[in-house]
């Protein structure tokens, strides 16, 4: 994997994106997939949020675990903070759990490509548990005062 800059502009259907100093086309209609922050090129990905070059199947690994962390990292900030009230060991346990198989099974969704609503229900029931950790967590500080 490459580092590049990259600029993509969109011009009459055409999509340019210069990279070290050249320029390369794609055609809209054919090479344009991924999501809308990137760009195939001849079976190469240009992430225009990170202006990293990948082949197509890595930038979908990528985009997984960009996605991963955005969600994760958060959790376990929330879920040391639950901790530190002092919940019941099993109700914790569920939460970490449940948040742990949806999060694994929103991946394996988001990188095999299943059916569309297996990711988003995976995303919502893993943010389950975390809504449930934050109001324990605000309840727990409003008693406190």
């Amino acid at each position: 994997m490459e580092k590049v800059a990259c600029v993509w502009s969109n011009h009459s259907g055409s999509g340019f994106v210069h990279c070290l100093g050249q320029w390369q086309t794609a055609e809209s209609d054919d090479d344009t997939v991924s999501s809308r922050n990137d760009l195939l090129i001849q079976n190469r990905c240009v992430s225009v949020g990170s202006c990293c070059v990948y082949s197509s199947h890595s930038c979908q690994l990528v985009e997984a675990h960009r996605n991963d962390m955005e969600n994760i990292f958060p959790f376990l900030f929330l879920g040391a903070v639950y901790s530190l009230i002092g919940p019941s060991l099993a109700v914790a346990r569920a939460h970490f759990l449940v948040f742990f198989l949806f999060r694994v099974l929103h991946t394996v969704a988001y990188l095999c490509v299943l059916r569309a609503p297996t990711r988003s229900l995976a995303y919502v029931v893993a943010q389950v548990p975390c809504v449930s950790m934050a109001v324990q967590v605000l309840a727990a500080v409003a008693s406190s005062w």
